[in-house]
């Protein structure tokens, strides 16, 4: 498959659901928190769940080839809720920039599959092939709605 159509391909199915997962980690998420001033801290610490409650793009800003290895940066604008137990405490507005790797993109016949057919949990059975080798946040707000 032509370089450009798996990228275009995989932006729009398996790799918008790889990084979905590594912006909703509680491992990035809490220590983001930290940096917000404005942010309530005794509520930040008691988040336990994370989930994406948005997003509606991913864009692959730029690639290349690097012997066997397909190297992408993207961004992901997106908006997280997070809960502590069954109480959606905040909503997270941000962009996920970073960059991701195939190792060896030419071992795999990435035309077997029906990528655009694949339900989220059959499609993430492939996330292996996908190596996040940096992600961070950018333009980020965060909204206390548990006090709505």
């Amino acid at each position: 498959m032509e370089r450009k159509m798996l990228i275009e391909l995989l932006s729009e199915t398996l790799l918008w659901e790889i990084v979905s997962l590594h912006a909703e980690e509680l491992e990035r998420v809490k220590p983001l928190l930290k940096t917000l001033e404005y942010v309530d801290q005794k509520k930040a610490a008691a988040v336990n769940r994370s989930e994406v409650f948005h997003t509606d793009s991913f864009e692959v800003k730029s690639w290349g080839v690097e012997g066997t290895k397909l190297i992408m940066d993207f961004e992901m604008p997106f908006v997280l809720s997070l809960w502590q137990e069954e109480e959606c405490l905040f909503r997270l507005s941000a962009s996920a920039a970073g960059s991701c790797m195939i190792p060896d993109v030419g071992s795999w016949d990435w035309s077997k599959l029906d990528w655009e057919s694949l339900d989220k949990l059959e499609m993430l059975k492939h996330a292996h092939l996908v190596d996040i080798t940096g992600m961070r946040y950018t333009n980020v707000e965060c909204d206390d709605i548990s006090l709505f």
